[in-house]
């Protein structure tokens, strides 16, 4: 099974795509984890950071609340967690911080820890800021970050 890490931004994109006329790049991807096709991990920042996010967006915001709840447990009872301790004895080995440099989030930097602990082979994100750093500045990077619509360009088998 395919090894990915999915941002945030693509998982609210799967959250609120749900029950879209049209099939997007987010909803598929939410179809192939449904379905047992990827392996996707999580720790509990991006957890927090989904449900904060989803609470004080204001498109959001009109998505009731037990909907939303039900959606996302049943996304992470697909996907696999890592323990914070693991997290962060990883975060400190590969010491990579292109925050400044980036402009990206703190948070988005596990997206490279948790890509490293699993051995992913993709970070599935919509942030062109973390792409950038992360596959023309992380000199340990085994995964390659791209949008979901590249994900099924490349992964057409799935």
């Amino acid at each position: 099974m395919l090894k990915v890490i999915i941002d945030t931004n693509v998982i609210l994109s799967m959250l609120y795509s749900h029950k879209s006329v049209n099939v997007s790049a987010s909803r598929k991807i939410y179809d192939l984890l449904i379905s047992d096709r990827l392996d996707a991990s999580w720790c509990d920042i991006f957890s927090g950071e989904t449900v904060r996010i989803a609470s004080t967006d204001p498109k959001l915001s009109k998505v009731k609340k037990p909907y939303f709840e039900a959606r996302f447990t049943e996304l992470l009872n697909h996907m696999n967690d890592i323990s914070m301790d693991k997290v962060n004895k990883t975060r400190l080995s590969i010491a990579w911080d292109p925050r400044d440099k980036y402009n990206i989030n703190e948070n988005d930097i596990y997206l490279a820890v948790i890509a490293e602990i699993t051995k992913s082979r993709y970070i599935l994100t919509k942030d062109k800021a973390f792409m950038d750093a992360y596959n023309n500045n992380f000199d340990n990077k085994i995964a390659f970050a791209c949008t979901p619509e590249k994900f099924l360009s490349l992964e057409k088998t799935l």
